[in-house]
């Protein structure tokens, strides 16, 4: 029974420790401080970061111009047919992209600047051009030469497989659509978009492919 007291007595010493002397409360102040910043740094940054998701923010390389069609249009069992009769295959190997234009049975003002535009996107993409093919629905241009154009015949089936609101030309102009090498309609652009956009776009997948 006696070890007990001089156990109780070893029990009370930590807890009878001498005050901190001022030099060590300014330490312990200074290092809950920054463990306070560090915390609330971490905090801050989670925060903002669900602010600027919440509100659809993306960084600048990540941004898309078109709209992602969610999930894709699979259209890799169909084969178009051109205005000549001729299948149009997807031959994946040869990962090449499709613009895809879809145009009503006239070709006016509009129709022409779309398609001078468009081309000017075709050149900017160098090298790599010849990689992207443009497919066209209805009625083509003609003062205006859209390289690497392949018509698509009128009722070509593909259009059917389009969103309901994006099969025919307005005011603005015409829907545009990116197919990818597979065969996969995977992003869309509503009439009258900024052709700067649909530059940005094509030159980030074409790194893709």
């Amino acid at each position: 029974m006696s070890d007990i007291p001089c156990a109780i007595e070893e029990l009370k010493g930590p807890m009878n420790s001498p005050e901190l002397t001022p030099e060590q409360l300014r330490i312990r102040r200074r290092n809950r401080i920054g463990l306070l910043a560090i915390f609330g740094l971490f905090f801050g940054v989670m925060f903002i970061a669900g602010a600027l998701r919440f509100a659809g923010w993306k960084p600048p390389q990540t941004k898309s111009y078109g709209t992602l069609i969610d999930p894709p249009i699979d259209a890799r069992q169909l084969t178009p047919t051109t205005v000549d009769g001729k299948p149009y295959a997807w031959n994946p190997d040869e990962r090449r992209w499709r613009l895809l234009v879809v145009n009503g049975d006239k070709c006016e003002a509009t129709c022409e600047a779309s398609a001078a535009d468009l081309d000017k996107v075709w050149q900017l993409m160098g090298e790599k051009k010849d990689r992207v093919d443009v497919l066209w629905i209805g009625a083509t241009p003609t003062q205006t030469t859209v390289h690497n154009l392949i018509p698509l015949s009128a009722d070509a089936e593909i259009k059917s497989m389009l969103p309901a609101d994006g099969r025919a030309p307005t005011e603005k102009g015409m829907p545009l659509y990116f197919i990818d090498p597979n065969g996969f309609i995977m992003m869309r652009f509503a009439p009258g978009a900024d052709v700067m956009g649909i530059r940005v776009d094509l030159a980030k997948v074409l790194k893709l492919a």
